[in-house]
């Protein structure tokens, strides 16, 4: 399978006279479509300076990055970077631009010039699909955090893109909010094969990715399974990070030779999981 998003030895720097100092450096990565991808690391590490060259919000210095074959600023420039990877941020409130639930959906299709047939079918989608069609007659200052974040989310979606692409969309949110868009992101993964690659601080949400790259000074510092990333104690204590409880518990049941699966991601899936064992 080709890869969708291709970066070869990605480099930025924020000062421009002085090429040293990369808060990015020679990252080469590829994704696959339908793949979940959690990126972490500490503050300063580059993985938010990634999201904004592959989102084509900044220019590299050196190496490059392709999304289906075109770099993201001519994807920019061309008006179709929205249709190829979705862009939602931390704070809801700057994407929201309209005063009710189906117009700031709407804005984004209304732009591509669609017939307005087309319009509604991407906004009933949109809507169905992020749990807001009961909400779309509301204004957007009354929503909820999370219902607000779905909101940026049904946006993007609404533009028919094949990867979404996120920066800490959790991170502004209750433990309520949190857990209703992360299962939402989960459930797009599922059951409609898109792209998930999301900027995380929570380890749980890390976890619970397919596939979990953390960076550290500017580098990529592990590429792999969640599971295979905490079992190694040395490396996240160095980024100052921490395995969720989740998994230290499955590592305690594992210790008393109890076969956990690396698939239970979940408390519900682990409770589920031990009840089969006995």
């Amino acid at each position: 399978m080709e890869p969708i998003i291709r970066t070869i030895n990605l480099s930025f720097s924020y000062e421009a006279t002085k090429k040293e100092r990369y808060a990015l450096q020679n990252v080469s990565l590829s994704f696959l479509q339908g793949e979940m991808v959690a990126l972490v690391g500490p503050n300063g590490s580059g993985k938010s300076t990634f999201f904004k060259l592959l989102a084509g919000l900044l220019e590299p210095s050196a190496g490059s990055a392709e999304v289906f074959g075109k770099k993201p600023k001519n994807l920019k420039e061309e008006g179709l970077l929205g249709t190829k990877i979705g862009l939602v941020f931390q704070n809801p409130d700057n994407q929201i631009v309209a005063a009710v639930v189906e117009e700031d959906v709407a804005f984004g299709p209304e732009n591509l010039n669609l017939s307005s047939k087309e319009i509604r079918k991407r906004v009933s989608e949109a809507l169905k699909s992020t749990g807001l069609w009961e909400y779309r007659n509301r204004a957007t200052y009354a929503l909820s955090g999370g219902q607000k974040q779905r909101l940026a989310i049904a946006g993007a979606l609404a533009l028919k893109p094949q990867v979404l692409l996120l920066d800490e969309p959790t991170s502004m949110l209750d433990p309520l909010g949190r857990r209703e868009v992360f299962e939402l992101l989960e459930k797009l993964n599922r059951d409609e094969k898109l792209t998930i690659i999301y900027i995380t601080h929570y380890m749980e949400e890390a976890y619970r990715a397919k596939r979990l790259i953390a960076f550290s000074q500017g580098q990529v510092a592990f590429d792999g399974m969640p599971g295979e990333f905490f079992a190694k104690k040395t490396l996240v204590e160095k980024l100052h990070l921490a395995p969720p409880p989740l998994y230290q518990l499955i590592e305690q049941l594992r210790a008393k030779n109890l076969k956990i699966s690396d698939t239970a991601k979940t408390p519900e899936m682990l409770v589920e999981e031990i009840c089969q064992l006995f």
